[in-house]
C-alpha cells in the first residue's frame, strides 16, 4: 500500500508486486504526476491527458471564467456549477458526449461536485510543479492532447513537452478533452 500526497488530498493505491501492468487512472492527471515522484520507481510510465498546468498563456483568463462557476457552487447550486465547470472545461457539447458513454454521468458529477470544489480544484491551485520536479521522473511519459481541444490544452501540452522533451506526443483524432470518451473505440482496437 502506498500514498501520494497533493495538495490537502491524500491518495492511497495499491500496486501489485511482479511482472503485471497495473494501469491507473486518476484524477485529475496531475496525481498522475505527483504518483511517478512518489514513491520512486514505483510506477513504469505517465500518461498525460491534457493536465490542468498552470503557468500557460491565458491562466488568468482561466481563472477569471471559473469564478462564476465556484460562486454558483458556495451559493449551494451545484447543478449550475458542475454544469458550468464542464462546460469551461470540455466544451458546450460535453453532456452528450458523456451520456453517450456513461449513464447518468452527470448526475455522478453532481455527486462528486464537493470533492471538485472543495478538495481536486484547491489541490490543484497549491500544487507547484516544474522543470525541476519534471527532471526528477525518469519514466516515459507520453503526452496525450485531443485534436479539437481547446488552444489552452494545446499550450498545456507545449508546456508538458518542454517538461519531458524525451515525452512520445500522440493526439487523439476527432478528440477534444473528453479524449477518452470520444476515443473509446480506439482503446478497445476495434
Amino acid at each position: 500500500m502506498g500514498s501520494a500526497r497533493f495538495g490537502d488530498v491524500e491518495l492511497t493505491y495499491q500496486l501489485r508486486e511482479g511482472g503485471e501492468r497495473v494501469v491507473l487512472v486518476v484524477r485529475p492527471t496531475l496525481v498522475a504526476l505527483q504518483l511517478a515522484l512518489e514513491p520512486p520507481g514505483r510506477v513504469g510510465s505517465v500518461a498525460l491527458l491534457e493536465p490542468a498546468v498552470r503557468g500557460i498563456s491565458g491562466s488568468e483568463q482561466i481563472t477569471a471564467a471559473l469564478q462564476p462557476v465556484i460562486a454558483a457552487y458556495r451559493s449551494g447550486d451545484k447543478a449550475a456549477a458542475v454544469d458550468g465547470f464542464l462546460r469551461h472545461v470540455c466544451g458546450d457539447g460535453y453532456r452528450a458526449v458523456l451520456d453517450r458513454v456513461i449513464s447518468h454521468a452527470f448526475d455522478e458529477a453532481l455527486d462528486e461536485a464537493d470533492l471538485l470544489f472543495r478538495a481536486e480544484m484547491p489541490a490543484v491551485q497549491q500544487w507547484s510543479f516544474g522543470v525541476g520536479e519534471a527532471g526528477r521522473i525518469t519514466r516515459p511519459v507520453l503526452n496525450v492532447l485531443g485534436a479539437e481541444s481547446a488552444p489552452r490544452f494545446v499550450d498545456g501540452s507545449e508546456l508538458v513537452q518542454r517538461w519531458f522533451p524525451r515525452a512520445e506526443r500522440l493526439t487523439a483524432p476527432g478528440a477534444g478533452h473528453l479524449l477518452m470518451c470520444k476515443t473509446r473505440r480506439h482503446r478497445r482496437g476495434a
